[in-house]
């Protein structure tokens, strides 16, 4: 099923589809949407002749004299085709000029949203419609205002003369229309389908059927196949901008079932046209990312970043917060970037059990022009080489946790990446004898101890000098890839190792352990212990085999015997857990 990284709460806007018109913008609409009549009437001539033997007006649209002149054009229909196909488009056009008694701008909306989702960025998502202010209209809700009506006339060009034909195919052609239509939708949501695996978010056309509505434009990013011709498509619709909307559709049936799950129906669903545009950045980075050490650190060690973020958009962000990333988008710090904070529901009733509260997600909103400081520190980067950029995490109530977009500098353009380095930490492997079933002997005081540092996470890029040192119970230094110490010192005496490897591209990795001998009987009794752990591990549990029919009540028996058998894995685990205060060690760092 492809679905894209589009979050309707994140990446929408939180104002819906709901717009007042002056007359001049009124007169301009009308204009444009009358401009389709011309390039529809020429499409859907070649239908009109196609289908006219099976030319059966259905109630829809007020189609006027269009019903008598085909029947009177009668056997001679095709001749007409070009004047009916002209009357018909002018009904469909007459219906959506008049706009359903609304003033919307879907096709607008739908373009705006798509150019922020193309660059990865976050939208101005508002708290009430953006107004183009005369007096500043380069600011992010004039050009907000402006790109949506703009928008809405380029979608009235582009997308109106498909939506005209297919109402009119779906009033005038009866059943060879409902065929037409299901396969039309056929095709287009192999299309769909293709540039939602391709990892974008798409305009959606749907052609409605149900009240005085015509047409509508929407964001589809994700569409389900249930069989070969059952679908569920899931849009932000702009009009209903609070949850996603989704649409169940069956083409295994002539006319297509196509509604919503709010009962809305649909004629037809295609693939839509925008003109995509660039937008002015919303939530911008305003100080650059500066991270320490500036250059490499090594595994477990700290990673300190801060930056600054601002809101130059247009009404308040809901919620940010900051994090690092790879320029991959992988979230390098900090590990929790994702998760959106909960806390108790604060409408919950006094009184109410711990375990019955309620809990809501806590969202850190930004105001307009507010700045938010980010500072990052991570001891959990993962070794390998990396171009860190700083990126904004946006909390979706939706989804339960935060998401990561972009964050553009205040021009627009991507920011700095910050090059590190995360050298993997070395481990240092001892050479000790092996036992039965492979158990190490542990190496008894003042017997010598070879050690050998693991160098294959670095060696493909080249080791330069390697160095020991030894601290604690005695002091020693050695090069080269193995130390020996000559005699252990016996514990609680011990010894701190610590193995330094310059590599030849000018960074320094290392590995550290503890190391110390037992007495001869601890050893010994380390040795026994494991062994036999790996003999009751090796043990096999035979079972029974049950037969109801014969004996039930042995069968029972047998099911309570079987349940009560001691698991070899938890005996194993137990006698592992006995060795600890033989054979600790502190782990390597």
């Amino acid at each position: 099923m492809p679905q894209v990284d589009f979050i309707q709460d994140v990446d929408g806007f939180a104002f819906a589809n709901r717009w007042t018109f002056d007359e001049r913008e009124k007169n301009e609409i009308a204009s444009i949407v009358k401009d389709a009549l011309p390039i529809a009437a020429a499409a859907l001539t070649p239908i009109v002749m196609a289908a006219s033997p099976m030319i059966a007006p259905v109630a829809g649209i007020a189609l006027g004299p269009v019903i008598p002149l085909i029947a009177a054009a009668g056997p001679f229909l095709f001749l007409a085709a070009p004047k009916i196909s002209e009357m018909i488009v002018e009904a469909v056009v007459g219906q959506i000029a008049k706009g359903s008694g609304k003033d919307n701008l879907c096709g607008g909306m739908t373009a705006a949203a798509l150019d922020y989702h193309r660059l990865g960025w976050l939208p101005p998502r508002g708290e009430a419609n953006p107004v183009y202010d005369a007096n500043d209209p380069t600011s992010v809700q004039s050009w907000l205002r402006q790109r949506m009506w703009n928008g809405q006339l380029e979608s009235h060009l582009d997308n109106t003369p498909r939506v005209v034909i297919w109402k009119a195919v779906a009033s005038v052609f009866g059943d060879w229309g409902h065929d037409w239509l299901r396969d039309r939708t056929r095709e287009e949501l192999a299309k769909i389908w293709a540039e939602l695996s391709a990892g974008t978010a798409v305009p959606i056309g749907l052609v409605w059927n149900y009240g005085d509505a015509v047409g509508h434009i929407v964001v589809g990013y994700a569409l389900e196949r249930y069989g070969a011709d059952q679908y569920a498509l899931t849009v932000y619709d702009n009009e209903h901008p609070d949850a996603p909307r989704i649409f169940d559709i069956d083409l295994a049936q002539s006319p297509a079932m196509i509604m919503d799950r709010q009962g809305r129906g649909c004629d037809g669903v295609f693939l839509a046209q925008v003109r995509p545009k660039v937008p002015p950045p919303a939530i911008v980075l305003s100080q650059s990312l500066a991270i320490t050490p500036d250059d490499y650190l090594v595994e477990g060690e700290s990673l300190q970043a801060v930056f600054e973020m601002r809101n130059s958009g247009f009404g308040q962000a809901p919620d940010v917060a900051g994090a690092i990333a790879s320029t991959s988008g992988q979230i390098v710090a900090p590990p929790a970037a994702r998760q959106l904070p909960m806390v108790s529901d604060p409408a919950t009733p006094p009184g109410t059990p711990p375990d019955e509260v309620e809990t809501i997600p806590q969202l850190s909103p930004l105001a307009v022009d507010d700045e938010y400081a980010v500072s990052v520190q991570s001891t959990t980067v993962a070794a390998g080489a990396y171009q860190l950029e700083p990126v904004v995490m946006a909390g979706s109530v939706l989804l339960g946790r935060r998401v990561v977009r972009k964050l553009p500098n205040q021009n627009g353009g991507n920011a700095v990446a910050a090059p590190l380095r995360v050298n993997p930490r070395l481990g240092i492997r001892p050479r000790r004898e092996a036992t039965g079933f492979g158990c190490a002997r542990m190496v008894i005081g003042g017997e010598s101890l070879t050690l050998d540092v693991g160098l294959m996470s670095v060696s493909g890029r080249g080791v330069h000098l390697i160095v020991w040192s030894v601290t604690g119970a005695f002091s020693m230094t050695a090069l080269g890839p193995t130390l020996v110490i000559p005699a252990l010192p016996m514990y609680p005496a011990n010894c701190d190792v610590m193995v330094k490897v310059e590599l030849t591209d000018g960074t320094e990795t290392y590995g550290t352990t503890n190391v110390f001998g037992v007495t001869a009987a601890t050893a010994e009794r380390v040795k026994r212990i494991c062994e036999l752990a790996h003999v009751i591990q090796r043990i096999p549990l035979t079972r029974i085999p049950l037969d109801p029919l014969i004996n039930p009540v042995r069968s029972r028996a047998v099911v309570s015997h079987g349940k009560g058998m001691p698991e070899a894995g938890r005996i194993a685990a137990e006698l592992q857990k006995a060795l600890e205060p033989f054979a600790r060690m502190p782990p390597q760092r």
